[in-house]
């Protein structure tokens, strides 16, 4: 009975070691699903903003948002080949705030707005696409961004 169980409890990691492969391995293949994007560019208006701009084949999913240098940018259609947004790399305006010893006088201060930390590490020509698909948001990465 002894030599029986040296022998079960292996297999049965091991089975259960390649069932979680098989898993990761599905997340992976989703996010290098194919989408038919022609260029992906952008420029730059001032020191501080950014247009986005991606072309698209007619007839393809409609895209939603984009990661670009570490922030979402919201995508909208301007035609039927072209999806654009802005990115602000930084705050234009900082609010003054009431700096007291005094127990309320700081209750009017807003909370400083937190960045949303992007799910993904990506290069610098490098961004990710958002896409909805039967509910569900997919991701394409497009690795030749270029500016113009």
């Amino acid at each position: 009975m002894n030599a029986l169980k040296y022998i079960i409890y292996p297999i049965m990691s091991m089975l259960l070691a390649l069932s979680l492969y098989q898993c990761a391995g599905t997340k992976q293949s989703e996010l290098m699903k194919p989408l038919d994007i022609e260029a992906v560019y952008y420029k730059e208006l001032d020191s501080i903003n950014r247009e986005i701009y991606v072309v698209v084949k007619l007839n393809s999913i409609p895209l939603d948002h984009m990661y670009f240098h570490g922030k979402k940018i919201s995508l909208s259609k301007q035609n039927d080949i072209l999806y654009s947004g802005v990115y602000q790399k930084k705050e234009l305006v900082k609010e003054d705030f009431i700096m007291s010893d005094k127990p309320f006088a700081e209750y009017g201060n807003k909370l400083p707005g937190l960045t949303e930390k992007i799910p993904f590490i990506l290069k610098e020509n490098e961004c990710m696409i958002g896409y909805k698909l039967d509910d569900e948001y997919q991701y394409f990465k497009y690795s030749k961004v270029i500016r113009k």
